[in-house]
């Protein structure tokens, strides 16, 4: 009998490599990810993910990346002189030749990856596969392998063996038929006739069997494929093929393995690994080969890189010296208009109080005069006529009084007058203001937005929509719906930061209003941010800045879930009630689909199906929308859950702002529940607050100010702010300029928290005024939390970080950011440390979204901290 590890050739897959175990050890002959693996005489028969196979030994060839000739390979037999493969993609089974020229092919089912086909074996005369199921959808077999796999005859169809659990591994032995049954973690014997002999259970996921005399050795992998993983790297088990009792294990330096071969006699191991290595090292220098011109094409792209970038530079100067020039020109002309306007009015207001006077004066003199003529007349009646005097002088009194009414009536009412003309002169002189909104396919948006802007009871001078190379028509609708609205178009999207840019460099007022394009606006929201920047600059104050009171796009009512717990076991330690799809709950005929967890819910889950799930603890809380066409009527709240593991169904209790809504029994599989909600309930719908201003510490962190919190009048009060909120802001259009805009480097989101900081630190103020109220939708142009909104937010905090954080702060804040890139590289090494590249964001996890983020702002720290170190180096100057 042979040493217990001798001769053996082991493939792991998803990059684990090809390994020769002998003489007790474990030696990798190859890195790239092996699937099949066959050896007859001195040929051997690789396959090499996704679509490779490679044939050494007497004859040579290999089919390497072709998708169109079998794609996702995964086993591979001898048969004879032809050779089988499987394309698991495809559903297909295809054959060749000794030359590599393919001479039939099965294919069971037109769904991509519909049976998860995936081991080969002669058994029984003929040709024999194994699958996962028979599922009508591509990867519908996911959650629904226990039971569902088979063995079957490739050129009759007839199923030989049922009931499996994701088998594996086809190795005949005698008559019989041995076989992994990898979910389960069991290796089984089948008789001829598909009875079960006998089964196994060891310790990892069984997938590869080899039986050398007395010994049979089994494979066992930590795959993703099964919850519970006990084993820290793939293992080969070898046990007494009589008894199937443990004799040892040896472990590998991959996670999973695929297929085991034996080449224990000397002349066979000599004869496979010669052309084998050869193979490897073809295959290799031909990688180094396209390596290094894919690193030369690079060079070269990069120098045509920065030859652009210097001609970009040279256009931004020439159109910064122009815009510098025409706007001190307008300033200029702006200041003259303004001074002799001023001057007009008031030589008309010393005119007209000279010519009051002069009225009241004449008035005066008449009512004098007439009054010494009648008491001329009447001084030599007096002795005689005393009585009736006395009345007459009483009645004329009388009268005088109610002329001295008339006279002051009227002077209040000039007075009056001449307030109303002053205030009106005030608005005239009043600033104006350019409104300025960033469009990225965002039509569905803008008619509510500019209609609420055309509302305001302080007209802005102009209305500019900077559109990011929309596709949805926006611009063809703006300029149908609202000709008024000037509209400024960019052939690429340049993001909120350079959109927003690129609108200010169109302004023509000294005050810009920054407002998303997924808002609605109050109809005095500039006149508010308007009158506080006016009274605080002529206060003598710095106002760098003014942010307004934003709230969520719809009110909000509050709904609360009760159901009993019970623990899932294992090393989980939650207790659990239902599972609620987040992305499906909320009030019939609401399409503003934003809930807001609140206490009770465990961290969110993407489930299959595109679903949003949360589980709840024993209670949960969240706020959900209401259409104001809905106030005052009864609701329909829907709830979309699922229990699982709980055959008896889980009783949930359900209620809306303190009243009892009813309860439902949940079952395992997502349904639907309706409840309906009283018209006084739903009456209790508040807004909740978005952003109340922004608060930023020494460490980079920037935070929204009371943030799903309902709007219950708590900041109500105008006070000064660490930060805006770039949704909506007012600035004037120089301090914009002079500070630089917003930082385009972060495309869109903490580009206002990095503007905010520089501008306080040159000693300006950030007032919020609460008058003034948005309604917004939120990431409505990015999707909330979609990959797009988690890349940039995750980069952009860090870009923040290192620079504007305190320098106390920026070394703690260093070591933090090695620890999290350290872990992402552990997280993603397991899935392929860059298998992500070449795919988009939707593509991708979110582990691989985070790894990608943080790669993107290593790249990007040099320049950052760079031009922090020489800002610092010219203070120290």
């Amino acid at each position: 009998m042979h040493s217990l590890f001798d001769g053996l050739l082991v493939s792991c897959p998803n990059d684990g490599g090809l390994f020769l175990v002998h003489g007790g050890k474990a030696n990798r002959l190859d890195s790239a990810g092996c699937t099949g693996l066959d050896v007859s005489g001195a040929s051997v028969l690789l396959g090499l993910q996704p679509a490779g196979l490679s044939l050494t030994g007497h004859r040579n060839w290999s089919l390497t990346g072709d998708a169109k000739l079998v794609d996702d390979v995964h086993d591979v037999l001898f048969d004879g002189e032809l050779c089988y493969v499987v394309g698991t993609t495809g559903n297909e089974v295809v054959c060749f030749n000794e030359a590599g020229i393919e001479t039939q092919r099965w294919t069971f089912s037109e769904q991509p990856d519909s049976w998860h086909l995936n081991c080969l074996a002669r058994w029984k005369d003929t040709i024999v596969f194994s699958a996962f199921g028979m599922s009508e959808t591509t990867r519908g077999y996911k959650g629904n392998t226990q039971g569902a796999g088979f063995v079957q005859d490739l050129f009759s169809g007839q199923k030989y063996i049922e009931g499996l659990s994701q088998p594996h591994s086809l190795v005949p032995y005698g008559n019989n038929l041995l076989l992994a049954n990898s979910e389960t973690k069991e290796i089984r014997e089948y008789s001829s006739d598909g009875k079960l002999v006998r089964a196994a259970v060891l310790d990892g996921y069984t997938r590869g069997i080899c039986v050398v005399g007395e010994l049979l050795y089994v494979g066992l992998s930590c795959s993703r494929n099964i919850d519970e993983a006990h084993l820290s790297s793939a293992t080969v088990v070898a046990l007494d093929v009589t008894t199937w009792v443990e004799k040892g294990r040896i472990s590998l330096d991959a996670l999973e393995i695929y297929s085991i071969v034996s080449v224990l006699d000397t002349e066979v191991l000599l004869n496979a690994l010669g052309p084998l290595s050869q193979s490897i090292v073809d295959r290799l220098t031909s990688s180094l080969r396209d390596s290094k011109g894919l690193a030369v094409r690079l060079e070269r792209r990069v120098a045509e890189c920065d030859e652009q970038l210097q001609e970009k530079d040279r256009i931004w100067a020439a159109r910064v010296e122009q815009v510098v020039a025409d706007h001190a020109a307008l300033a200029q002309q702006i200041v003259i208009a303004k001074d002799e306007t001023l001057a007009e009015r008031v030589e008309q207001i010393e005119i007209d109080h000279v010519a009051q006077i002069q009225r009241l004066a004449h008035e005066r003199d008449v009512m004098l005069t007439e009054k010494d003529r009648i008491w001329s007349e009447r001084l030599g009646q007096v002795a005689t006529e005393h009585v009736a005097e006395v009345q007459r002088i009483s009645h004329e009194r009388d009268l005088i009084l109610q002329d001295k009414d008339k006279v002051w009536s009227a002077r209040q009412e000039h007075f009056a007058y001449v307030e109303a003309r002053r205030t009106e002169m005030m608005k005239r002189i009043s600033p104006n203001v350019s409104v300025v909104t960033v469009n990225y396919n965002g039509k569905a948006f803008l008619r509510e937005l500019i209609a609420s802007l055309l509302r305001q009871t302080y007209l802005p001078a102009e209305i500019i929509v900077v559109d990011n190379a929309s596709h949805d028509g926006s611009v063809e609708f703006l300029r149908e719906e609202f000709p008024s609205v000037k509209v400024v178009r960019s052939e690429v999207n340049l993001g909120f930061a350079g959109g927003n840019n690129l609108g200010v460099s169109a302004a023509t007022s000294p005050l810009l209003a920054l407002i998303n394009n997924d808002t609605v606006v109050s109809d005095t929201w500039l006149e508010g941010l308007v009158a506080t920047w006016t009274q605080g600059t002529a206060a003598g104050e710095k106002v760098g800045a003014v942010s307004p009171k934003i709230v969520y796009f719809k009110r909000f009512l509050k709904i609360k879930l009760r159901a009993p717990t019970q623990s899932p076991g294992g090393d989980d330690g939650r207790m659990l009630g239902v599972a609620v799809d987040l992305s499906e709950t909320a009030f019939v005929g609401v399409a503003y689909i934003k809930p807001i967890v609140g206490q009770g819910f465990y961290h969110e889950e993407r489930w299959p199906e595109g679903r949003v799930v949360r589980w709840t603890g024993e209670t949960a809380e969240l706020m959900l929308p209401v259409g104001e066409a809905q106030l005052g009527g009864p609701l329909t709240l829907s709830v979309v859950a699922t229990a699982i593991g709980r055959p008896e169904g889980v009783c949930l209790e359900v209620e809306c702002d303190g009243h009892s809504l009813g309860t439902c029994l949940v079952h395992e599989g997502f349904a639907q529940f309706q409840f309906d909600v009283p018209a006084d309930v739903a009456n209790n719908a508040e807004w909740v607050v978005n952003n109340a201003g922004s608060a930023l510490d020494g460490r980079g962190n920037a935070a929204d100010i009371g943030i799903n919190q309902p709007d219950a009048g708590q900041f109500d009060q105008p006070r000064e702010l660490e930060a805006f909120c770039g949704c909506s802001v007012l600035i004037p259009r120089k301090l914009f300029i002079d500070h630089g805009g917003f930082d385009e480097r972060f495309f869109m989101y903490y580009e206002d928290a990095d503007l905010s900081w520089r501008i306080r630190k040159a000693g300006w103020k950030l007032l919020y005024e609460p008058r003034s109220v948005v309604r917004h939708i939120h990431a409505g142009s990015s999707g909330e939390w979609s990959p797009v909104f988690r890349y940039h937010v995750t980069r952009n905090y860090w870009l923040n970080v290192f620079k504007n954080a305190g320098a106390s702060h920026l070394v703690v804040q260093t070591a933090r950011f090695i620890r999290v890139l350290v872990r992402a590289v552990r997280v993603n090494r397991r899935l392929g440390l860059l298998s992500w590249r070449g795919r988009s964001l939707n593509e991708m996890t979110p582990q691989q979204i985070e790894f990608k983020a943080l790669l993107k702002a290593t790249l990007m720290l040099p320049a950052i901290l760079g031009k922090r170190l020489r800002v610092l180096m010219r203070k120290d100057r």
